[in-house]
């Protein structure tokens, strides 16, 4: 408010308060002193006595930087960012973006990794393989999107023409029919007019071999596929694992004799027992290294299986009989004989495990089933 009464009012105005004083107090009225009350106050009102509040300070971008580039294949990456600083304002989203041209923005691929101040990571997908990508982490709060420094980085080359096959069986809707697979491209083994199991393959330069068995119409018989062509081993019998080097075909499986089954390998189709026939006996997995010819399998000692391996015919127990166990494959590298299987420890329960030269770590704990092939 202006100050009205300076200069040659202020004698008029000092009267005007003493003649109201005089006044009050002759008649002594409350709306009087109220009066007075007001004049006094509004007389007193100057330019400045309620100042306006501060103006409020705005948000600004996040502070951020972008986290070395790792883990580099021919489609991902990993990568993240730090932000240090919110700017005032929450960090309502944040990740990485990338683009094959510099300068990437969240307009190009982008992840979305929470939110927040602090440190994130995030994977990149859908990458090329063989290309050069720029990647900058980004925050976004109200004031704006803020980016990290840039970084580049360049995708690994694909290998190609690896084939991938499988060995396996198909139900036709009345019989299984033994396949292969060549790159998800299926070719029946069998025609379908019986049973039929494929359950190992091994290629050899040009050569893809499979093994398995079709039923006659009384029993299984084991047979051998070599570019599909197949061969019997003999009648009530089931081929399980093939290893093939050189010229050289190994295959390990089981024969039922009449009374026990009897664990075998062939080598190029003539046929060596493993077992003497006193129990029954199982030959899951066939390796061949050098000279030496590894089996695993299991046997039955009436109560229980014993898991086992067998280099050369000569048989080593990987479990004593006190519990069921079974070995169900085997590999060998250098002197190291690696033997994969499970064994049971309580009734029903199966435990994974692997057994390097005869020694067993689990690979489970045993509270649920679990078996490593």
């Amino acid at each position: 408010m202006v100050n009205l009464f300076k200069g040659k009012y202020i004698s008029d105005y000092i009267k005007h308060l003493k003649n109201i004083t005089n006044n009050i107090m002759k008649k002594k009225s409350f709306f009087s002193i109220l009066l007075l009350i007001s004049i006094i106050v509004f007389s007193g009102c100057k330019k400045g006595d309620n100042p306006a509040p501060p103006a409020p300070t705005l948000p600004t971008l996040p502070t951020l930087a972008t986290t070395a580039v790792t883990s580099i294949t021919g489609i991902t990456a990993q990568s993240g960012g730090n932000i240090t600083a919110d700017g005032g304002a929450t960090v309502t989203a944040r990740g990485v973006c990338w683009s094959t041209s510099a300068n990437p923005t969240t307009a190009n691929s982008k992840t979305a990794d929470g939110s927040g101040t602090g440190v994130f990571s995030s994977s990149v997908n859908g990458l090329t393989a063989g290309a050069t990508y720029y990647v900058r982490a980004y925050a976004t709060n109200s004031a704006g999107t803020a980016y990290g420094n840039e970084l580049s980085f360049t995708t690994t080359t694909l290998t190609t023409g690896k084939d991938v096959y499988v060995a396996g069986f198909e139900y036709s809707g009345t019989k299984r029919v033994a396949k292969v697979w060549k790159n998800g491209v299926a070719t029946s083994l069998t025609n379908g007019s019986n049973d039929a199991n494929a359950n190992s393959v091994y290629v050899s330069g040009a050569d893809v071999y499979v093994v398995g068995e079709e039923n006659n119409g009384t029993k299984d018989v084991a047979k051998v596929w070599k570019n599909g062509v197949a061969t019997s081993l003999t009648n009530g019998s089931n081929a399980n694992s093939v290893y093939v080097l050189g010229t050289d075909v190994y295959v390990a499986g089981v024969e039922f004799n009449g009374t026990k089954n009897v664990a075998k390998v062939w080598k190029n189709g003539v046929v060596t027992s493993l077992t003497n026939d006193s129990k029954d006996e199982y030959a899951s997995s066939v390796y061949v290294s050098g000279t030496d010819v590894y089996v695993a399998g299991y046997e039955n000692k009436g109560l229980n299986d014993v898991a086992k391996v067998w280099k050369n015919g000569v048989v080593t127990s990987l479990t004593n009989d006190s519990d069921d166990a079974y070995a169900s494959s085997v590999y060998v590298s250098g002197t190291d004989v690696y033997v994969a299987g499970a064994e049971i420890p309580g009734f029903y329960t199966h435990a994974a495990k692997v057994w390097k030269n005869g020694v067993a770590t689990s690979l489970t704990n045993g509270s649920q089933d679990a078996s490593a092939k």
